[in-house]
């Protein structure tokens, strides 16, 4: 039959959460610093710890915390490979621009222009250099791509979201953050 089972948080258990209720046992996950002070002794072992979280859930007591279900851990991995591509195009253009500093062109924001764009291309630059500019540039278009297709998945997940189309109503709050503080909060 189904069993409550009662476990500590831990970064890595998110296979065994998922195999215990495949297999129909309702997974309840317990604030670990929670657990951790209501421990009589401080001798930590496996044994011991076990029989406090067979205790905490017996009388009720157990620190259950909020689990996001998958398909909002799902989203949560939509919001951080966008973050994480965010931060690779932010060091590609910040290469291009060390670029053409180097040939003395300093445009600022306005290298991402289809001007500066141009006027990058033509720096008379040497083989070397000349391959590093053309690569960059082909991974900044990538990026840009990418990163484009995954905005609009976001503002898809942000209009499937009420809480998330409620506080895009704030000044200054918008999808991704909208929906990055329903995601963990």
């Amino acid at each position: 039959g189904s069993v409550r089972v009662g476990i500590e948080a831990s970064g890595q258990s998110q296979w065994f959460e998922r195999l215990l209720s495949e297999l129909g046992h309702e997974v309840w996950i317990g604030d670990a610093a929670k657990i951790r002070a209501s421990r009589e002794r401080k001798q930590k072992t496996d044994r011991r710890d076990a029989d406090l979280l067979l205790k905490l859930l017996e009388e009720n007591r157990f620190p259950r915390i909020w689990v996001p279900t998958p398909d909002e851990r799902d989203a949560r991995q939509l919001l951080l490979h966008r973050h994480k591509l965010v931060r690779m195009r932010t060091q590609v253009k910040n290469q291009l621009q060390a670029l053409a500093l180097n040939q003395g062109v300093q445009r600022k924001w306005k290298l991402w222009s289809a001007t500066g764009r141009k006027q990058l291309e033509a720096l008379p630059l040497l083989p070397w250099a000349g391959r590093r500019r053309a690569e960059l540039l082909a991974l900044l278009d990538q990026l840009e791509a990418s990163i484009g297709q995954l905005d609009r998945a976001v503002s898809e997940q942000a209009n499937t979201r009420p809480a998330v189309r409620r506080l895009v109503t704030h000044p200054g709050v918008g999808p991704i953050t909208a929906l990055a503080f329903v995601l963990t909060m």
